[in-house]
């Protein structure tokens, strides 16, 4: 995106070798280039979301997704979200902030103080959205981070296998049963309580994933 020139550039605004015109102008030229790259967010997840996971899987997205995550974070920095209450008697939102202020001197007899300063404001309908939906991006973070499951999604074998090797890039992995609902039971023989129950239900164990994972799978 950055030319070498202007990479100089800015090093040469942090050294204080540009007059404020030259500063100001340079600026400005970059601020129209940031504005550019970010409405091209926007396509950039549609090509997420249109491109087939085999061209996909050839960009590497571990050495992208950082710096992307960098990015939310400086936005999310810069726009300073704060949480908004319900709805009052009149179906308006209001934001809270709540500030700790150093007094320095400025009001007399207060001398070096410090104050806690609560705001209250109108909220806008773009911050409720945008406050929503950052909420909505934390519980996304969480789930994924504690424990990569969708309970929703069910998988093939021949797919967790797709997933799997995406993941591992190659290393080795061990797949285990963890867990198994849906498969037949003796229930006639768990009431009878002749066997014990080991011998009833399949023992997670023994069950040959990875054998299952490279047979074909059966045409529909």
């Amino acid at each position: 995106m950055l030319t070498e020139n202007q990479k100089k550039t800015f090093q040469k605004v942090k050294a204080g070798k540009l007059n404020k015109k030259q500063t100001a102008d340079f600026y400005y030229r970059m601020s129209k280039i940031l504005k550019n790259e970010l409405n091209g967010i926007e396509e950039m997840t549609r090509l997420l979301n249109e491109l087939p996971d085999n061209y996909l899987d050839k960009i590497d997205l571990n050495k992208i997704t950082p710096t992307a995550m960098e990015l939310t974070e400086k936005l999310v920095t810069r726009l300073d979200p704060s949480p908004y209450a319900s709805r009052d008697t009149e179906g308006k939102y209001h934001i809270f902030r709540h500030y700790r202020v150093n007094l320095a001197g400025s009001i007399p007899l207060l001398g070096d103080a410090t104050a806690s300063v609560d705001v209250c404001y109108e909220a806008t309908t773009e911050e409720v959205k945008f406050f929503s939906r950052l909420i909505d991006h934390i519980a996304f973070l969480e789930e994924t981070y504690r424990c990569n499951e969708r309970p929703n999604e069910i998988l093939s074998l021949q797919e967790m296998e797709k997933r799997i090797k995406f993941a591992t890039h190659g290393r080795p992995y061990t797949p285990r049963v963890a867990g198994l609902t849906g498969f037949p039971v003796d229930h006639d023989a768990i009431m009878k309580g002749d066997k014990p129950l080991h011998e009833i239900l399949p023992d997670l164990d023994k069950i040959d994933l990875r054998g299952a994972m490279q047979k074909k799978e059966e045409p529909k």
